[in-house]
């Protein structure tokens, strides 16, 4: 078993979270850190518009540098966010986000009200329900989806995310290396594809001298 971590590297399909700060305008930068820096940067569901929002956003992830024939165990998407709120007594959720093929999957809401780092697991493809493929798991973006709510009074909850990635748990494939050694035989082989030998007199022809040879007595190369 096997884990490949992979961060953001450019903004996706989906771009709908706002920012901070607001330059540059790009939003995978706000939440690529391998060391999540929470308030510094980050995405956030507050638009402060007095409307509700649903809003997400996915990322351009590196090439996965799995080796084919390797086995696709789980795709984890992680994610670091605070939900924030003014005098509710409900905050707006936030959860991770597969984009499978054109079609968004989310995870399960997360309420937390101090920076916390949560996480979605998918054992299998979401759209298929079958086995993950290597083609499938190069073509996903991951990210975030988020809430922008109001109560009757005008008071507001939200949340930002500070860090998303990915992991993917594989198997690598199976590798036979075969090893060849001499076993007693003093044979020595020729610049041709037959390699000769004589035992008692007789020449022997072997068309894979690559396949080892063990005669019960050693035996002399042929002598040209």
């Amino acid at each position: 078993m096997v884990i490949v971590t992979l961060r953001p590297i450019a903004d996706g399909a989906y771009k709908q979270w706002r920012i901070y700060p607001t330059t540059p305008t790009t939003h995978y930068d706000k939440v690529d850190e391998e060391t999540p820096n929470d308030a510094v940067d980050y995405i956030t569901s507050r638009f402060a518009d007095g409307a509700d929002h649903y809003v997400y956003d996915t990322f351009i992830k590196p090439p996965t540098g799995i080796p084919q024939g390797s086995t696709i165990n789980s795709v984890t998407v992680y994610s670091r966010g605070i939900a924030v709120k003014t005098i509710l007594k409900v905050v707006a959720p936030w959860t991770e986000v597969l984009l499978v093929d054109g079609t968004l999957y989310t995870g399960y809401p997360h309420y937390y009200t101090t920076w916390t780092t949560t996480y979605r697991t998918w054992a299998t493809n979401p759209k298929t329900g079958s086995p993950w493929t290597l083609n499938d798991v190069e073509a996903l973006e991951f990210g975030a989806y988020g809430e922008d709510g109001y109560d009757d009074d005008g008071n507001e909850t939200w949340v930002s995310v500070t860090a998303v990635w990915m992991e993917i748990d594989y198997t690598p494939p199976v590798i036979i290396t075969k090893k060849f050694a001499r076993l007693g035989a003093n044979i020595t082989v020729q610049p041709h594809p037959i390699l000769l030998v004589k035992r008692n007199g007789n020449i022997i022809a072997y068309r894979k001298p690559h396949i080892p040879f063990k005669p019960e007595k050693p035996i002399q190369p042929v002598v040209s």
